[in-house]
């Protein structure tokens, strides 16, 4: 339940509310109607639509290479462009949970610079090769046309790998995460889902707030960026696939040459916990905003 504005503002809003209605009407008059509504005829003329085929493209192969790192590679040269996906075998977890919040963080904070290219010179790079990219709590991808695909990809494991993590980068990434996580709260549909969420995921590692979360970037120094991407970029941990028209044997050669350094190791899954979700429940929350926001779910 929203309160939609207070009492001193009623007279402004009713005011406000007739002079839209004041311009709507005289739109109205502008363009009135001069012939009977008919049926429409262009729909009859065509049959219907027939019913689409359509398989979801399958890997051409797969393998392990740079000590347990799974490989999937689904090569397709219709089209001169290609994709790199690294993406965590957890990343479902950290997609929702408190320590997924952290490790968003940490992956943005690579573009802040590497042990031999400024912030400046990698955006410039992506954006003179066309590179569209993603870092956040699943993972990295870099999608491009073909052309000097390897020598981007080069660039976006060298990212990936040698962040510089200065203090001062880390502190400015801290300082944007908390003022999204700050505009959140003034936000009614991120505060409704996050209370939808909350009840849902009761009692598990998704249970949340904005506050919690800005409590726990507060905290956050660079030694533990440092910590959080070690245990992260490990061959064990990620799952590398290409797709498109790419060289296949010059795209192993990098995932061998980055990962290959790492010694290999276990996987552990991470899991939310047991929710102690109540069917039922309802939760009334109330913002001084001119909007109302209902929602429903359940545990999937």
């Amino acid at each position: 339940e929203v309160m939609p504005f207070v009492k001193t503002k009623e007279g402004f809003w009713q005011r406000n509310q007739a002079h839209i209605k004041k311009i709507e009407e005289q739109i109205l008059a502008v363009h009135q109607r001069t012939t009977e509504i008919q049926d429409p005829v262009l729909p009859e003329l065509y049959s219907h639509p027939k019913k689409l085929s359509f398989t979801f493209p399958r890997p051409t192969s797969e393998m392990v290479v740079g000590n347990g790192l799974q490989v999937v590679l689904q090569h397709d040269a219709a089209l001169p462009l290609c994709s790199m996906v690294l993406q965590f075998k957890n990343g479902s977890y950290y997609a929702s949970s408190r320590e997924g919040r952290l490790v968003g963080m940490m992956m943005g904070a690579l573009l802040e610079g590497s042990t031999q290219f400024s912030k400046q010179q990698i955006l410039d790079f992506f954006e003179a090769n066309g590179v569209y990219y993603r870092l956040d709590g699943y993972g990295l991808s870099a999608s491009l046309i073909s052309t000097n695909h390897l020598e981007v990809f080069d660039r976006v494991l060298h990212v990936l790998f040698n962040p510089k993590f200065d203090a001062q980068a880390i502190e400015h990434v801290k300082q944007l995460t908390i003022a999204t996580l700050e505009r959140s709260k003034d936000e009614p549909s991120d505060v409704a889902m996050r209370l939808l969420k909350n009840e849902i995921y009761k009692g598990t590692d998704n249970e949340w707030t904005a506050d919690d979360m800005i409590a726990a970037v507060k905290k956050l120094t660079v030694a533990d960026v440092r910590a959080l991407h070690a245990s992260l970029i490990r061959p064990e941990a990620i799952v590398a696939s290409f797709a498109g028209q790419y060289d296949e044997a010059g795209v192993i050669a990098l995932l061998n040459k980055y990962f290959g350094q790492l010694s290999s190791g276990t996987f552990e899954p991470k899991l939310i916990g047991q929710s102690t979700f109540v069917p039922g429940a309802k939760i009334d929350f109330v913002m001084q905003k001119d909007q109302v926001f209902f929602v429903m779910g359940q545990p999937s």
